[in-house]
């Protein structure tokens, strides 16, 4: 929730718990039994994850498409 801690508040946004996210078949989680609100912007293509996540996403997108 540090990413953005005021989600229960928001108009704009809904949150879902998040507890894993799929890449290209690979299973990216922040950790084993870890849980977040996984935040979507439903009048744009914008979604919020934890850092960790999102670096493992950007890790995936720098092998598949390259940095």
């Amino acid at each position: 929730m540090s990413y953005r801690p005021d989600w229960t508040n928001s108009v704009k946004q809904w949150a879902v718990e998040g507890r894993n996210m799929l890449y290209g078949g690979d299973e990216l989680r922040i950790g084993k039994e870890s849980k977040f609100p996984a935040i979507i912007d439903t009048g744009s293509s914008n979604f919020g994850v934890p850092e960790k996540m999102f670096n493992q996403l950007r890790e995936g997108w720098d092998k598949d498409i390259g940095g």
